[in-house]
Order: structure tokens, then C-alpha cells, then sequence
């Protein structure tokens, strides 16, 4: 492979789930988090369970379908645009299907998209799982941009887990290496590293897909006129640091799909406070819809876990109100 012109940024290198090498890590436990209710009929849920993360604790209101909080509706309906304009890039996983089963004692309690009347269900499916996948997720570098959407779109639709190590203007990511490249990719699997979005997004097909970019992120105008237009009504939204000046000493768990303006406005907060996090894919037909059903009895995106404070919680507003609270500066809103 040919030498990048410029390189990564450091806070991309080393292990991929450490960061001591580009920021001060949280030397201490933050306590736990309990977000402001946006209705009086969200309950708030205190079970515990077992992750991947140790024992977390649910936390924050209960989840509503598709229920948009008070005072949020031109914030939900601006973060929408682009995925209309982007003709639902991220939405649905390579091969997406629906089927119409009926319901028995074994798929009674799974997930599925709906239940029907005389004792149906639609079932979501896609080829994703069936394509290679990465025995370690991949660490990319990125900025809340048109160029890093294109590649959290392309994860999304091939369900690969990745390590996204945000960087915003006047953070810490981004004043380590004032020259560098971003979006940069480093795939620890193979050693490859990529500072270009439309490259990356061809590696990623190529190596952990069918190798058939879907027509709206090949490279060409219709990619690049169309993802730069649909940012245009956030402003700028997630791209200036509003940080505390730290990096969680672990990586938050992040379970969203890029189509979803739900999960927009949590991502541009992730960003804005540099906060790296393992992004979990869920767009449609992924089959991590059920490892997030199974693991709380409910699914729903966006939902996020804290390994560093042991708190999980459902629910955007419950979400961008904890990471400020717990990640920002005391300016930030």
C-alpha cells in the first residue's frame, strides 16, 4: 500500500480501546446519571444486567416508539432531512428482506417488526451476517461531516461494529495533529490504514461485503452534492469542541443506525465532546436488533451504555442530557 500523504491523527492509533496515549483518562468513577423526565408518564426502569461492559444499570425514562420529546420536533425534523436527501442511505442492512411467519412458541418473545392480527409477525432479515466479518472492530477517526456520514452510512449497511474516535474543531483529537487527515481508518485486521472517505467506503464493501457499493455512495457528484447538501440544515451542529477536557477511560457503547435522526442528534453530541465510542450498527435486517432485545427485553435506537459510570439508558434527549452533563464543559448546552 502506498504512503498516506498525510498521516492519522494519534488519538486513532495504539490499542483500540485505549486512549492514554492521546488524553488525559478519567482516573475516577463519575456516579451514575439519572436524566430529567420529559413527560410525567416516563417511568424510569433500575434493573441490572450483564454486558459486555459489567454491570450496568438501566437508567432514565422508559423508551417510546417514535415519540418525539416536547420542544424537539425542528432539531428531529432537521436531522430527517438528510436522510431523505440520501435517499435512506444507512437505513437497511445489504440484502434487507421481510418475511410474514407465524407466530409460535419460540418466536413469540423475539423481536420483530410488528405483530400482526391472526397471529403473524413480520421478521426482519439481511446477508449482512453472512459476508466476512472483522475479528476486531474497526477504528475510524471522524469529524460530524458529509465525508464521515458517507462511511458510518457504509458500516451501517454491512452491520460491521466500529470504534469512531470523533474529532471536533479546537478539541483534543484534532489540536495533536493540526495537519491530519480525517476521516482516517485503521483496520487492525489487516494492518491497512485510509485517509479517504471514498476509499474507506470501497475497502469496507470489499472486504467485510459483496463488494457492490449501493448507488448513492459511489464515488461521483450524486455522493458528495447530495451528502453536503443534507448537512446543511443541522449548522454546523456537532462539529465545535464543547468538551471537559477528558476522555473516557473506556469507550462508550453506542447502538444506532445513521438513518435515524433520533440517532443524529446523539451522534452530533458524541462528536462535539469528542467522546470515543463502539458503535453497535441496527439498521434494519441487523442482527444485533435482537442481542439488544434479548440483552434489555426491548429494542429501540438510540440506546447507550457507560462502562466508565455503569449507567445505560434509552431515549435521545435522556442520552444528550447525560453525556453533557457527564462529558461536557460547564459552558456546553
Amino acid at each position: 500500500m502506498q504512503a498516506l500523504p498525510r498521516p492519522c491523527p494519534s488519538v486513532i492509533r495504539g490499542a483500540p480501546m485505549g486512549h492514554a496515549s492521546c488524553t488525559n483518562n478519567l482516573n475516577q468513577r463519575r456516579p451514575a446519571f439519572r436524566p430529567t423526565s420529559t413527560a410525567s408518564n416516563e417511568a424510569t426502569t433500575t434493573t441490572t444486567s450483564s454486558s459486555s461492559s459489567g454491570d450496568i444499570k438501566m437508567v432514565g425514562p422508559e423508551p417510546q416508539r417514535f415519540v418525539v420529546a416536547e420542544g424537539q420536533l425542528q432539531n428531529i425534523a432537521g436531522a430527517a432531512f438528510i436522510t431523505i436527501l440520501r435517499a435512506g442511505a444507512g437505513a437497511l442492512a445489504s440484502g434487507y428482506k421481510t418475511s410474514f411467519v407465524r407466530e409460535t412458541a419460540e418466536n413469540k418473545n423475539k423481536y420483530t417488526l410488528a405483530n400482526l392480527p391472526g397471529g403473524f409477525r413480520i421478521e426482519e432479515t439481511s446477508r449482512a451476517a453472512k459476508y466476512p466479518r472483522p475479528a476486531e472492530p474497526l477504528i475510524i477517526c471522524d469529524a460530524q461531516n458529509a465525508d464521515s456520514r458517507k462511511i458510518r452510512e457504509a458500516v451501517c449497511i454491512l452491520d460491521i461494529d466500529t470504534i469512531f474516535k470523533p474529532c471536533a474543531e479546537g478539541g483534543l483529537a484534532k489540536g495533536l495533529n493540526p495537519s491530519a487527515s480525517i476521516p482516517c481508518m485503521i483496520d487492525p485486521n489487516n494492518g491497512i490504514e485510509i485517509n479517504d472517505a471514498d476509499e474507506i467506503v470501497a475497502y469496507v464493501f470489499r472486504n467485510y461485503g459483496n463488494n457492490k457499493i449501493p448507488l448513492v455512495l459511489r464515488k461521483g457528484p450524486i455522493n458528495d452534492i447530495t451528502a453536503k447538501l443534507g448537512m446543511a440544515p443541522r449548522k454546523n451542529k456537532g462539529t465545535l469542541y464543547t468538551g471537559n477536557g477528558k476522555i473516557p477511560a473506556q469507550p462508550l457503547e453506542y447502538w444506532a443506525y445513521e438513518a435515524s435522526p433520533f440517532c443524529t442528534v446523539v451522534r452530533e453530541v458524541l462528536s462535539e465532546l469528542e467522546i470515543p465510542h463502539l458503535m453497535k450498527p441496527v439498521a434494519r435486517g441487523s442482527t444485533k436488533r435482537q442481542e439488544l432485545f434479548d440483552r434489555r427485553g426491548h429494542f429501540q435506537a438510540p440506546y447507550l451504555e457507560d462502562p466508565n459510570t455503569g449507567v445505560a439508558m434509552f431515549e435521545s434527549t435522556a442520552i444528550i442530557e447525560y453525556l453533557r452533563k457527564t462529558y461536557g464543559s460547564s459552558t456546553s448546552s
